[in-house]
């Protein structure tokens, strides 16, 4: 059996899904850049946080009596 479609039911199906996955494509791109963007600013903030236990760590174990025993206490 063979079905006929008349009018624009037949023709307009296939441009409707090709729009729905033209709009998911351009979801998951924005999804995706804003997933790279939140990456790339938590490496910065994770090099800076380093960066400023390490200022901490060292100063502060210098100058402690007793060594490292403020950052330590077990």
């Amino acid at each position: 059996m063979t079905r006929r479609f008349r009018g624009k039911g037949g023709g307009g199906s296939m441009k409707g899904d090709q729009m729905v996955a033209l709009i998911v494509l351009l979801l998951l791109l924005f999804l995706l850049g804003g997933l790279g963007f939140a990456a790339h600013v938590l490496w910065w903030i994770l090099i800076a946080a380093l960066v400023i236990w390490a200022i901490g760590f060292f100063v502060g174990g210098a100058g402690a009596a007793g060594g490292r025993r403020g950052w330590y206490r077990w």
